[in-house]
């Protein structure tokens, strides 16, 4: 396919990338959020420690993903899930939400419940309306929001919880099961996740680790995922080579860095995965680079290693399905 054909579609993904990330970046505010997030997941495992055994008892005093201390006075019978994260999270841990965002697709279940609103631009009547006893919120999208959300709510207790890196979601399916009473069930789909991690060790173990580039955007305006990245951090347990690493923080996003063709090609990368932004069923990032004589030169389209991969457990919606992905990323990197 012609890359002048892809180009129009194509180009409005970066566009849609930076507003999915609107309010994860851009001032000297979100930067500190960010910071404060990585010193609260270190907190939230520390707080949450082995897995809860046995009855919960309420109230509930818990440490949140963003290090805030919450207190659940009652046992919640009426969730409302502010993301696809965190209602991924929710049901893996054993609850259930009384609502959704615009974007929430899985489990299947949800698709029936009250729409809230977008995950970056919630309508916080919306949320309200539910008449929630607790909110599960978002940590990476809507810390920002954090103040005028609980304005709104009027007491509710909202608790964050979130994931820029793999082993973060089996530490908010740890918080969450204790607060949900259902230890066992989150304990065992955090179990999961520590599994997947094992058996793709042991896939790499011994193999040289394969020069990898993650790309987002167009093919003429790529964006590379850096190993602070969620998705960086999935492709480094998978056992590959990030040719982003040491690269500045540079792009309109966290955990990305803007690259130049001439910069790709230097790096000369032995497998490309590609991140497509936008409508179920356009063209995808990957068929654009395959077809762009720029890239016609890297090792990674001469032996057809070039491959999209699930925008929403690598980007969108951080989830236990990441364990399903890094199963599916040290398939394609090792593939022997």
């Amino acid at each position: 396919m012609p890359l002048r054909r892809l180009l129009p579609p194509l180009a409005t993904l970066t566009i849609a990338l930076a507003a999915l990330f609107a309010l994860a970046c851009g001032d000297d505010a979100d930067e500190a959020t960010a910071d404060a997030m990585a010193t609260a997941t270190t907190a939230t495992r520390t707080a949450t420690g082995s897995p809860a055994t046995g009855a919960v008892a309420f109230p509930l005093t818990v440490k949140d993903m963003l290090g805030k201390d919450v207190t659940i006075p009652a046992a919640p019978q009426r969730i409302v899930a502010t993301s696809p994260s965190a209602i991924e999270i929710l049901y893996a841990a054993g609850g259930t939400s009384v609502a959704r965002t615009s974007t929430a697709r899985f489990p299947a279940e949800v698709a029936s419940l009250p729409d809230i609103g977008r995950a970056e631009q919630l309508a916080f009547e919306q949320v309200v309306a539910q008449r929630p006893d607790l909110v599960l919120a978002d940590a990476s999208l809507q810390a920002q929001v954090a103040t005028q959300l609980a304005s709104a709510l009027g007491g509710v207790p909202v608790v964050f919880v979130g994931a820029t890196k793999y082993d973060d979601v089996a530490t908010a399916l740890r918080l969450v099961g204790r607060i949900v009473g259902k230890p066992a069930v989150a304990e065992a789909a955090a179990k999961a996740m520590d599994n997947a991690k094992a058996t793709a060790k042991a896939a790499a173990a011994g193999k040289a680790a394969p020069k990898t580039l993650v790309i987002i955007g167009a093919p003429n305006d790529p964006y590379a995922a850096l190993p602070e990245s969620f998705v960086g951090d999935v492709l480094a347990l998978a056992g590959g080579t990030n040719v982003a690493a040491g690269l500045p923080a540079n792009a309109p996003f966290p955990g990305y860095t803007k690259l130049s063709l001439e910069r790709i090609v230097t790096g000369a990368p032995d497998v490309v995965l590609t991140v497509t932004v936008g409508r179920p069923g356009g063209p995808s990032l990957a068929d654009g680079i395959k077809g762009d004589a720029g890239y016609a030169t890297l090792p990674a389209v001469k032996q057809g290693r070039v491959h999209n991969i699930d925008v929403e457990v690598f980007l969108q919606a951080p989830s236990p399905r990441a364990a399903e992905g890094l199963a599916s990323l040290t398939k394609l990197l090792f593939p022997q």
